[in-house]
């Protein structure tokens, strides 16, 4: 299943992505997320209600969050070339991501395979 992105956009090292906020998009963005080389942890720690730094479970044991209930929540991502944050709104997750060439690419590329656009509605006209 592909996911629904409404917008994406870029200027130089930065690029913004809105998605539709369902639940399968956490499996998505631990997937998109990896490409950028992160701490896997910090990723793992948004994503999973039970993740442990210090003691962590088995794949098949972690539980995912409830998207429907992530509402308002910002998280932040760096490593030495690379920022990223995820902003769980009420009906979208906006990511905006500060990259390099190589992983910017990489990010829409992943985008470009596994999401699909949301085509605007029409607007009637008076």
């Amino acid at each position: 299943m592909k996911g629904k992105i409404f917008a994406m956009g870029q200027e130089n090292k930065y690029s913004y992505f809105i998605f539709e906020k369902k639940q399968y998009l956490l499996s998505l963005l631990l997937k998109m997320l990896d490409i950028s080389a992160l701490q896997e942890e910090y990723v793992k720690e948004m994503i999973y209600l039970n993740y442990d730094f210090d003691d962590p479970a088995p794949e098949n044991k972690l539980k995912e969050k409830n998207i429907k209930r992530m509402i308002d929540e910002r998280y932040s991502f760096s490593d030495h070339d690379f920022r990223c944050d995820v902003i769980f709104g009420f009906k979208r997750v906006f990511i905006i991501c500060n990259a390099n060439k190589s992983t910017t690419r990489s990010l829409r590329d992943f985008v470009a395979e596994n999401f699909e656009f949301v085509k605007p509605k029409k607007i009637k006209s008076k």
